[in-house]
């Protein structure tokens, strides 16, 4: 799956329920309509990135 990138709620999704890293610190998930929406927000020093294809929030870079 490719993360979205740019202005979430712009962006148009496929695969329904599907998460991807939204922005440095945000998981989304695509929605029925098919709009990626903000899911969950990774906190301070975490960051979203993909391992095996879904998004975990990470300390680090």
């Amino acid at each position: 799956m490719a993360a979205p990138q740019g202005f979430i709620s712009q962006e148009r999704c496929a695969n329904t329920g599907g998460y991807g890293c939204g922005t440095s610190n945000n998981i989304v998930v695509c929605n029925t309509s098919g709009r990626w929406v903000y899911a969950a927000f990774c906190g301070g020093i975490q960051h979203c990135t993909l391992i095996d294809g879904q998004p975990y929030c990470v300390n680090g870079t």
